[in-house]
Parts: structure tokens; C-alpha cells; sequence
């Protein structure tokens, strides 16, 4: 146990990192959830969007690396920050456009973080 503590690259460091992003991010698991077009059939995209704010996940489900553009979304409210990935990637930009996801990749890209949060929609009047 002790040597799977101290490799980043084991099993328990992944569930480790896992359970530290699901913690940062209960959008995950609570709120609504919808799917976003990628225009790649390749990549799911989904928005978590809840009171606590909103998180985007993008999965690879192919072998081979993908870039999509997503464009700009409602529940985006300043730049985004990326909490949780299979491994190192470039900084997303405002635009959501140019996500590279590695072959089987996937990447948690929190979107709006909302301090004190209310019950009902999370998203930000326009």
C-alpha cells in the first residue's frame, strides 16, 4: 500500500485524485445533466450544471487522440479551469474550442463555480 501511495501512476494514486475531483465537484452527482454536440461521434460531452456551479466532461471513447471544438456554453461564466484529466493537457481557452482528448482520454472542465448556492437552477441570468 505504502508503495502505491508514493507512484503517481498507480491505481490507488487514480482513486485517490478521483475522489479528491468528486469532492470539488458535486455537480457531478447532483443537478441536471446534458449532453453537448462534440460534431465528433468519438467524444461525449456533458454538462453537470447544479446550484454549486457547472463542470463539463469529455470522454474519448476511440483509440485514437480527438480535438473538438465546443464554442461557448450558457453555463460557462468566466474561464474555464480543468480539475480532473487522464493526463497533462494544453490550457483550455474562454472559446471551449481546440480540446485535445487523448485516445480513451476524458477531461472535467469546471465551467462556473457558484458561492452559496440556491436550490433551483444554477445558471446565471442573461
Amino acid at each position: 500500500m505504502e508503495v502505491g501511495r508514493r507512484d503517481p501512476g498507480s491505481l490507488l494514486s487514480w482513486f485517490q485524485r478521483a475522489i479528491s475531483a468528486l469532492r470539488e465537484c458535486p455537480e457531478m452527482t447532483a443537478g441536471s445533466c446534458r449532453y453537448v454536440d462534440t460534431g465528433d461521434r468519438a467524444v461525449l460531452a456533458l454538462v453537470h450544471d447544479a446550484p454549486s456551479g457547472a463542470v463539463l466532461a469529455v470522454v474519448n471513447l476511440g483509440p485514437a487522440k480527438r480535438t473538438v471544438d465546443i464554442g461557448p456554453l450558457d453555463e460557462q461564466d468566466g474561464d474555464p479551469l480543468e480539475v480532473f484529466a487522464d493526463r497533462d493537457y494544453a490550457a483550455i481557452g474562454p472559446t471551449l474550442d481546440h480540446i485535445d482528448v487523448a485516445g480513451h482520454g476524458y477531461r472535467w472542465i469546471r465551467l462556473r463555480r457558484s458561492i452559496g448556492g440556491r436550490a433551483g437552477s444554477a445558471r446565471r441570468m442573461r
